[in-house]
């Protein structure tokens, strides 16, 4: 069995370059589990200045992907897959103040 991860980082200013790791995204496309842990005491990320909020709402649109991913293999219809390439792509794609770590 393989799973996969991928670090989430919050980079509040990337020309400063400072970041901190703020969670996990892990799955496996042979079990079909995914799921996603984020820190729960964000002082150090607070520090590190900026606004969260991007962090949360990144975190929320998450946490929803992989609801439904998980209701559709439970109902058995076509929803959200999620999948290697798709977390992949998601890696490429925040490159911003939400930053994740290649898979």
């Amino acid at each position: 069995m393989r799973y996969v991860y991928s670090i989430v980082r919050y980079v509040p200013d990337v020309a400063r370059g400072e970041c901190a790791n703020a969670g996990l995204i892990v799955g496996s496309e042979d079990t079909d589990e995914w799921d996603v842990r984020m820190i729960g005491n964000r002082n150090r990320l607070k520090a590190l200045g900026g606004s969260l909020a991007s962090l949360g709402t990144f975190e929320e649109w998450l946490l929803d992907k992989i609801e439904e991913h998980n209701e559709s293999n439970e109902e058995g219809t076509e929803g959200h897959v999620l999948t290697e390439s798709w977390l992949a792509s998601l890696a490429e794609e925040q490159s911003h103040a939400i930053q994740l770590s290649r898979i």
